[in-house]
């Protein structure tokens, strides 16, 4: 049925992967509802090889994700509602037994109906007439999103594990240019209401974009400064430099990552048998994260904690405003890295000079010169990519069924801890 389908709108060029209910057992074991990516044509990686597997066909090639994602959101309806529901209906009953404790409250089976039928009541005293009926958008490991069309425009309903709500709320107050306040927000419930502003960039976030929302996140982190009491009370975070030390220990302490680094050649502080000292790394670690967070060092600021083009919104109008959402990985940090991130997405052409960064930049120079401002900003990529390997392992620990990293991933964790060693040295004199 799906294959038929699928074929209608596509030939019979590429092998359809059908992922369901462990959200690919690369995320966890949960249930997943609705997504626009669980049907994506992707290939499955092999563990050992860290490559793509063949398809079932030699008839067949992987879709590209974008290709597959563009089918999904732009609205080719090759699967019904119907027919995902019954897929979950037959697992629910098996996975709500596994782990039943741990479940997000949107993957209750009386969730969608509670939650929609207060969501529909809440909107008619708002002013809003819905037109239908809520629709699940996507779902994730940490949030969900329902929508629904009403006679103002379409609505969206997010929920998710923290206080996103809250903290959009407030963050929209003080900085309206570049954040937009939900419509309405139950922070019990941990869901909120918003408008449709307009459309997620993905890929289509230029180096004029680039240039437009970087002014106005520097603008908003340095606003943010007068504002770190109101936001720790909302519910945003401030980085744990002594817990982030704590789960990178943990992770170099697990015997598979232990032997998966140790086996690994070119690393350059080895023992009597050639081996990784990952001893002398884990100092350098905790020694390195302790220098960036000594007071007065690097600034702290509100940190989106996420910022890449699909958590960008272009607004509808002539002027083509941009806005952030998403504020769920939201904390109180050195604000650097959301920019340097940025950075990335928007590569300049060969001989088109890389300056931008060092607008932003200019904006904290109490802190540095511009050379070593960009410094920091170097470490704060390092700081991050550990922050990543970090968060993946633990989250891999606790929910996935497969190595806990890919041979590219450990070779990527290697590459950091040299790094980190290496700039210790510097640091050091």
């Amino acid at each position: 049925m799906f294959q038929s389908r699928f074929e209608e709108l596509t030939g019979t060029r590429y092998d359809l992967v059908f992922l369901y209910c462990t959200r690919n057992e690369i995320l966890s074991r949960g249930v997943a509802g609705m997504h626009r990516a669980i049907f994506e044509c992707v290939a499955p990686i092999d563990p050992e090889t860290d490559e793509p597997v063949k398809p079932a066909s030699e008839e067949y090639e992987w879709m590209p994700i974008p290709e597959a994602w563009r089918l999904v959101l732009d609205g080719e309806k090759w699967i019904d509602i119907e027919d995902i529901m019954a897929v979950q209906d037959l697992n629910r009953d098996e996975s709500l037994e596994m782990r039943e404790d741990e479940l997000r409250p949107w993957e209750l089976p009386t969730w969608f109906d509670t939650t929609t039928k207060e969501a529909s009541s809440v909107l008619h005293k708002l002013g809003y007439t819905t037109k239908d009926f809520f629709e699940q958008h996507t779902v994730s490991c940490h949030s969900t999103v329902l929508r629904v069309e009403t006679e103002k425009g379409r609505v969206y309903l997010k929920a998710s594990n923290k206080n996103e709500g809250r903290v959009t709320e407030y963050i929209g107050g003080f900085a309206p240019y570049l954040a937009r306040k939900p419509l309405y927000v139950n922070a019990e419930k941990e869901w909120m209401l918003m408008e449709d502003y307009g459309k997620a960039l993905f890929e289509k976030f230029t180096r004029s974009d680039y240039e437009k929302l970087v002014p106005l996140h520097g603008k908003l982190q340095l606003e943010s400064r007068d504002h770190i009491a109101e936001l720790i009370a909302a519910g945003v975070e401030q980085v744990d430099v002594e817990g982030l030390i704590s789960k990178f220990g943990k992770m170099l302490e697990d015997e598979e990552v232990r032997s998966g680094l140790r086996e690994m050649k070119g690393f350059s502080n080895v023992d009597e048998e050639g081996k990784a000292e990952l001893s002398k790394y884990f100092e350098a670690v905790c020694e390195f994260l302790r220098w960036m967070y000594e007071p007065g060092r690097f600034p702290l600021a509100l940190v989106h904690g996420d910022v890449h083009d699909g958590n960008i919104i272009r607004c509808r109008g002539d002027e083509g405003e941009l806005i952030l959402f998403d504020w769920d990985a939201a904390r109180i940090d050195i604000p650097f890295i959301d920019v340097v991130f940025l950075e990335t997405e928007v590569r300049p052409e060969k001989d088109q000079k890389n300056d931008g960064i060092d607008w932003y930049l200019e904006l904290w120079r109490e802190y540095g010169s511009i050379s070593e401002l960009r410094q920091m900003c170097t470490d704060c990529v390092t700081k991050r990519n550990l922050v990543w390997a970090t968060d993946l392992f633990h989250y891999a620990k606790k929910y996935c069924e497969i190595p806990l990293f890919t041979v590219r991933q450990l070779e990527g964790l290697k590459i950091n801890l040299e790094t980190v060693l290496k700039r210790m040295k510097e640091i050091r004199g």
